[in-house]
């Protein structure tokens, strides 16, 4: 293994193409420890119409590929030394997900790797389980990154993955597969809640949390946090590292569920490219705290992209340290 105090420090910017958002991460250190320089996320939704077609459309991925080359220029600005770029759900299902790959090379510059939910899954788990902030040393975690069109959930302790499933689960899929009506209409929220329940039984027989610590990451989770924080906009260090109850995400997902759309477009702390489908992650989380029997949840607002920048710096297997 290198030794961190004689490697040289490198540049590294990540970004994660997700269903609903790009986000992008630019940070500077050697091997387990970073000093992030920028961060900045766009509202994309390159899974529009996941639930309904086979592919990705052509407006969802023009804004998409737009928004990446906005990224790749505050790369460039920034002196960036090593690129890394990773897509998950809506690109490794679409018929056309090679197509947007190419294009992605062509418009940013660099490569798009498509992960599979499995390596989605064990990014997500190295981006958090490491960190004694949110994780206690030596002891185990589960954790779960719920995202637009996938939802992973991963054990073990920070040094090793023991489990990890990736499932068709994601807020902008569910939304646009089962929620209808303003407010939502009570069969279509009853329809979720079995779809819901009836995917999560096997997640926990799989995934007992017995001792180990619950984390979430990802949109929906850090959502629920913001909103309970009643600040007056998102703030990562308000929801960073936050430990809220089961009573607190139910209560939660059951107040979203009451509300109109404009209702919850007008959420301060709710950023706007969510509001339309927070309810679906809130109610998943909600449903995965009550299968798995958790009392509590830990926010983790340092989701995949931090992974893949940890096992850059080949921090793989150990906890990394970061610094703002």
């Amino acid at each position: 293994m290198p030794d961190d105090s004689i490697s040289p420090p490198r540049r590294i910017g990540v970004l994660d193409v997700g269903t609903n958002t790009v986000k992008s991460l630019v940070a500077e250190g050697r091997g387990r420890s970073f000093r992030v320089l920028a961060e900045r996320i766009w509202g994309t939704r390159l899974g529009e119409g996941i639930a309904s077609g086979g592919s990705l459309g052509e407006v969802a991925m023009a804004r998409t590929l737009r928004a990446a080359a906005d990224a790749r220029r505050e790369f460039d600005a920034l002196g960036v030394e090593e690129r890394r770029a990773v897509a998950t759900s809506a690109a490794r299902e679409a018929a056309n997900g090679a197509e947007f790959a190419r294009r992605f090379r062509e418009t940013v510059g660099f490569e798009l790797r498509v992960l599979s939910g499995e390596e989605e899954a064990a990014l997500a788990f190295l981006a958090t389980a490491g960190d004694p902030a949110l994780v206690p040393p030596g002891t185990g975690a589960v954790v779960m990154n719920a995202g637009g069109g996938s939802a992973e959930w991963a054990s073990g302790t920070a040094g090793h993955v023991e489990q990890r499933v990736s499932l068709s689960l994601g807020c902008v899929r569910m939304t646009e597969r089962f929620l209808r009506g303003d407010p939502y209409a009570a069969g279509s929220l009853q329809e979720l809640a079995v779809h819901y329940a009836t995917a999560l039984a096997a997640v926990a027989r799989d995934f007992p949390l017995e001792d180990r610590t619950l984390v979430g990451t990802g949109g929906s989770i850090c959502a629920v946090a913001a909103i309970l924080s009643g600040e007056s906009d998102f703030r990562e260090e308000a929801v960073h590292g936050r430990v809220l109850s089961a009573a607190e995400v139910e209560a939660t997902a059951e107040r979203l569920v009451r509300m109109t759309a404009g209702a919850r477009r007008a959420i301060p702390s709710l950023p706007a490219q969510r509001a339309d489908i927070v309810t679906a992650g809130a109610l998943l989380y909600a449903a995965a705290m009550r299968a798995l029997g958790a009392a509590r949840i830990v926010v983790s607002a340092r989701g995949l992209r931090y992974g893949v920048l940890f096992a850059a710096g080949e921090a793989a297997g150990a906890s990394a340290r970061v610094r703002r």
